[in-house]
């Protein structure tokens, strides 16, 4: 890891600013943050369905059927979720990037 990289620098911009006091830490953090929401949004649209499927045809009973019941909510809930963490992407991404180019990364 480089000094450059270690040195904490301050991004002015709209909505305020930011410090990044790892730049390198930064960059792993995106890296997850795609991966994640990779993960979430395939949960969403085909491990969620598949399991909701599956419990809805096999099983039947009060318990079951209330967790089966909440399926909606859980779509909700994980939507919001992926929402959050593609606008923080969204907001992060630029910042990085010219924080990168002006460094000379």
């Amino acid at each position: 890891m480089s000094s450059v990289t270690n040195t904490p620098v301050t991004v002015n911009g709209a909505g305020g600013s930011i410090n990044i006091m790892d730049l390198n830490g930064l960059h792993y953090s995106l890296n997850q943050l795609i991966s994640i929401h990779g993960e979430l949004q395939s949960l969403i649209e085909h491990g969620l369905p598949t399991l909701n499927n599956a419990l809805t045809a096999s099983v039947h009973g009060t318990t079951v059927d209330s967790y089966v019941h909440n399926y909606s909510t859980w779509l909700h809930s994980l939507n919001s979720i992926s929402s959050d963490m593609q606008a923080l992407f969204t907001y992060l991404n630029p910042i990085v990037s010219a924080v990168d180019h002006t460094l000379g990364m």
